[in-house]
This record gives structure tokens, sequence and C-alpha cells, in this order.
């Protein structure tokens, strides 16, 4: 499961009867090596209908508190393993070109030469990795600071990565039509033995203007309207609903600063103004189209005057026809999509790795070096005054469909006991490349064993290849993953022989 969702191993397949919504999770244990039901049933909370896996975190400093608002549980069930993906590997193309960053890799486990790994390629021959505050900045090896720079993911790879929130076309059934911020108990009906028929469900989306439109869209009929996310009870983390299963639901988790807003805008008139904004990392992001002028800016929380501005023209969105609208921050860049198209965009590259986690920790240059405090740098609680809040404004009459609100993949930090602290995850601890070794990770990050974590090294490899930890030298690298040929089956009648046709898919 460290590359989930975007590959999979075995799993377990659900979808809600009350969202609708489909998702997997990392199986529990199975009675047998042959796919036979597990030894007990299993229950899932639908991640459409809350964020619990925050809800227990008390975070010192933060602005807002999470709060406990458990969603739906699906009713027990027994169920079997689904076979993970099979996968294409391309062994002959790293014989004609080099590997590159964000590559999806197949390797032998330079911990375990008998094991195949599949991970996704961060960093690069002669460089130096760090990752802060979930992003990967590199500088070559020996170069001066102000060489580190953050590595973007290219457009096609960040597409397939995107990890949805909520969505609001995947809105309870049984949810009232109520915008309010209080949680609401819900009777849902499909479980005769109690155990789920009452459930809690709090709106993702607030407003004191906007109303419900036909259960799963929001209607502002004049003036200016404002749609807020719910932080107090879907706080964005790193959660992974995959991760169920192995991972505790009250285990703390790492804010995310990378996110995507979207809606389908349908103004009653042309022309319409709007801004969407994303406070994070001591800094307010936005974008604001007035018209047929479009503006990204970014402004420090503290201050009334933007240190970033970048403009563009457009077509003004037309009258009663949807529009979709997607604004995202990202890798250090902002972006504005419309109807899936990219139409501005503006990478700032002025932070260096110290200056990123300040903003992500409010903490001084000199508290972030303190060698005897940087193990606090791997803690969630220290990210956490920095949740991120997100708001629409729009000043007309409006209707909005498919209101959501996807995250960005986080790699995190990582330590091990009192003394084993993962390589690339502090200022002190990063990962020094020589020039044929490589450096990997999941996208599972949560669950993920991969470079940060590898403490160990094959004694053959180390006697004749490469002894350095955490890395993967190049003669372990045995392709490139490029096609998932034969998805996880469908279940019908108890067995899983169908094959997902329609989940075939090129890697990214």
């Amino acid at each position: 499961g460290s590359m989930a969702p975007t590959l999979l191993g075995d799993n377990l397949p659900f979808q809600s009867d009350q969202t609708g919504y489909e998702w997997t999770v990392n199986p529990w244990y199975a009675s047998d090596g042959n796919n036979a039901p597990i030894q007990r049933q299993v229950s899932v909370t639908d991640p459409m209908t809350t964020n619990n896996a925050a809800f227990s975190v008390d975070a010192p400093g933060a602005s807002v508190r999470p709060r406990n608002a458990p969603g739906y549980i699906l009713p027990p069930r027994n169920k079997r393993l689904r076979p993970g993906d099979r996968i294409l590997v391309l062994k002959y193309i790293y014989s004609l070109l080099e590997p590159t960053r964000f590559d999806v890799v197949v390797f032998k486990n330079p911990a375990d030469a008998s094991q195949n790994y599949i991970k996704r390629l961060v960093g690069l021959p002669g460089e130096e990795v760090l990752i802060v505050a979930g992003d990967i900045f590199t500088r070559m090896v020996g170069a001066p600071d102000d060489a580190w720079a953050v590595r973007r993911k290219p457009r096609h790879i960040q597409q397939r990565l995107w990890r949805p929130q909520y969505s609001s076309d995947y809105r309870p059934l049984a949810a009232a039509d109520d915008v309010g911020p209080t949680p609401t108990s819900i009777r849902s009906g499909t479980d005769p033995s109690g155990l789920s028929e009452t459930f809690y469900f709090s709106e993702p989306w607030l407003s004191d203007t906007f109303r419900l439109h036909e259960h799963t869209g929001y209607r502002n009929d004049a003036g200016i309207g404002e749609l807020r996310w719910n932080t107090s009870h879907w706080p964005v983390t790193d959660r992974v609903p995959y991760n169920e299963a192995v991972l505790s639901a009250g285990l703390a988790r790492y804010p995310v600063p990378d996110l995507r807003m979207r809606a389908g805008v349908r103004p009653d008139s042309a022309g319409m103004s709007l801004a969407a904004r994303i406070k994070t990392l001591g800094h307010e992001f936005s974008v604001t189209i007035d018209g047929g002028d479009v503006r990204l800016t970014r402004r420090p929380l503290d201050v009334d005057v933007a240190d970033r501005v970048k403009a563009a023209t457009i077509e003004p969105l037309p009258a009663g026809k949807v529009t979709n609208i997607a604004f995202c921050h990202v890798d250090q860049s902002l972006q504005l999509w419309i109807n899936d198209k990219l139409v501005l965009e503006d990478d700032y590259d002025d932070w260096s790795p110290i200056q990123r986690l300040q903003f992500a920790t409010e903490r001084s240059p000199d508290e972030i070096m303190d060698r005897q405090r940087e193990r606090e740098l791997l803690a969630p609680d220290t990210y956490w005054p920095n949740l991120p809040e997100v708001t629409w404004e729009f000043n007309g009459a409006v209707t909005l469909y498919r209101v959501g609100l996807d995250r960005d993949i986080y790699y995190e930090p990582y330590a091990s006991g009192a003394d084993f602290i993962g390589l690339a995850t502090l200022p002190s601890h990063t990962a020094k490349l020589n020039g044929d070794q490589y450096f990997c990770l999941g996208d599972n990050s949560p669950a993920s064993l991969d470079g940060r974590g590898w403490n160990d090294v094959d004694k053959t490899i180390a006697e004749t290849i490469d002894s350095t930890r955490g890395v993967v030298p190049r003669k372990l690298i045995i392709g490139k993953a490029f096609f998932v040929y034969f998805p996880g089956p469908h279940e019908f009648a108890g067995r899983t022989l169908i094959p997902d046709t329609g989940d075939m898919r090129i890697i990214h």
C-alpha cells in the first residue's frame, strides 16, 4: 500500500450507500493466501462524511481546534480480498534514457535484494534532497544555500495526484438541506442492527448567504455570497482513507498547504465577479475574476498589500452556462484552470527551505536550526497553527455544482525511536546523492517504508554495489512502471473474476 491509491496491492473495495463514493482500504488480514474471507467483519467510515482521523488532535497554538463528528460507518460485512494491480514495467527504457524526477520506478529493495519495490523517484544523482512541509527541495551537492529550489511535479502527473477531501456531488442522501456549522444527526435507516442507523454529518461548506440547491449544489440569489470551508470539523490533513485498517483513527496528521478548490459555476448574468482564497503558510493566496480581468496574488497575512501579483485577461463567464473553475496552490505555484485548461500560472521561487519552514511553523530561523529542538520539526503539532482556511466569494446570483476541495500528496518527515531520524527530513539530515544514487518515496507517505526510513542495506548489495542507507543505486533499478494492464477485478456473486477494464491506465 505504499503507493496507494496511485497503485494498489491486495485491497478491500467499498462503496457507500449514503454518498455513492467508492474507495479502497488496506486489508486487515485473510484466513489464507487464496482470497478467502477475512476472519472478522469489516467496518469502514465513508471519507465523504467525515475527516475523523484528525479529530483527536489537540493542536497547541492552532487557531481552529478540530472537533469530533463521526461520520457514516458502513454496516459491518465480510469482505474478500481483491487482488492488486498488475503492471507492465519498461525494463529497457533506462538503457536508452536516464530516469527522470517523479517517474514511478521498480527496483530491488536496497534492504532486501529478494524483494522488488515500486516508488516515485524524487531525487537525482548529484543532488542534495530535503522534504519541507510536504514538498521536495533540491540543490546540487556543495551548491550555495540560494541554489535550493522546490521541485514541481509535471502537470500530467499532478493532475493524477490530487486527493479528494470532499465534493458536494457526494453529499449524503439523508443529510438535511442546511449549510449551518452544527453537525446534524442523521438516521440513515440502512442498518437494522442499529450500529450505523444514526450518524453525524457536519457540512464541509458553510455559508450565511448560500442555500443548498437540489441537495448537492449551492445557490446565491443576489449580492455578495461567501462559501467557506468548515476547517473546524474538516481540517485539511494528509489523512489517507486507504490506511484505515492499519493506522489509528486518532493518529495526528500534518496540515496540507497544497490545495485545489474547484466548482462548476453557473452565473445568472454574464461577466460575474468572483474570488477564491487559500490562507496557509502565513499568506493568503488568491485568484480574482472580475469580468474579463484575472489576477493571481500572494499576500502576507500581517500586511494589506500583496507582494506578488500576476494578471491576464479572459472571456467573461457566460450567463446560464456551467463553467468549471479550479484554483490551485501547489508546489509553490498558483494556477487558475477554466474548463480543464490552464489559464494563468505564477510560480514563486523566492522561498528557501528555511523560509518555507518559517511560514509553516511560525518559528524563527534560529529556532529551526537549533539542533536541540530540531526533532520538534518532525511533529505534526508543530505545523497545526497554519491549518489551511479556504473561501469562495461571488458577487451576484449564481448556482454552484460539484463544489470540491482536493489536496496534493504530502511527504511526511520520519523518525523512529529516540535516535533514528529519517533521511531528507530535517535540514541537518539531508539526502546527499552521489553520481550513481537516486532517492525514492511512496505516494502513501504515512504508510510507506521508503528512502526516509531504510535503516539497513542488504549485505550483498553493500559489499558489491553501495552501502549507503536510504538511497537506490542505479544498478538496482529494474525499469519504469508504465501501465496497469489488469486492475483489481469486480466482485460478483462472491467472486472476483470480472476484470475492471475501465481502470486500465497509464501510470503517472
